[in-house]
């Protein structure tokens, strides 16, 4: 199988590989293709329109549209505004087939601290806050809070997840 990933990030290449890394098998060809939307995309809808776009145009990019097997996969990580009116991390994965077929899969949506949220409200973006926000946490002895600001800074969890949901639409659409 050929992987058209929409990114040069290395650490969506990473979380991409280590997804595969028992499967064999696997080329990942990174592409550097744009999302289209803004940096910060701050809804569900948006963040799907990026990761539908790196898709789309990291196939468009290659002329291996024949190739059995081939597939592109789009990643993007944005904000959703949730019912307490505090912005939750939301990542996505779309996975488009050379045929058209698209399939999407995300993962569950993790609560930005009120501080870092009420900033994020404010305009303010979301890595330089969070960024901030985990300098300042230096005498926080609750490690699960720690690891919770440590994956919204680096998201590989999140985008693990979505890549694993992505792939299980893929084999129960079947």
């Amino acid at each position: 199988m050929k992987i058209l990933l929409g990114t040069t990030s290395d650490s969506k290449i990473n979380i991409v590989k280590t997804f595969f890394q028992d499967k064999g098998g696997v080329e990942i060809i990174s592409c550097d293709v744009s999302s289209g939307i803004t940096d910060q995309p701050l809804d569900l809808e948006i963040t799907i329109r990026g990761a539908t776009n790196r898709a789309k145009n990291a196939l468009s990019l290659n002329n291996h549209n024949d190739d059995i097997g081939l597939i592109a996969l789009g990643l993007e990580g944005g904000l959703v505004l949730e019912k307490d009116r505090v912005y939750a991390l939301v990542c996505v994965a779309v996975l488009l087939k050379p045929s058209g077929e698209t399939y999407i899969g995300t993962s569950s949506p993790i609560s930005l601290p009120e501080e870092v949220s009420n900033r994020i409200a404010k305009g303010e973006q979301f890595g330089e806050v969070i960024r901030e926000f985990e300098g300042n946490l230096a005498n926080e002895t609750d490690q699960h809070f720690r690891d919770k600001i440590n994956e919204l800074i680096g998201r590989k969890g999140s985008f693990l997840e979505a890549v694993k949901s992505v792939f299980k639409e893929v084999s129960v659409s079947k």
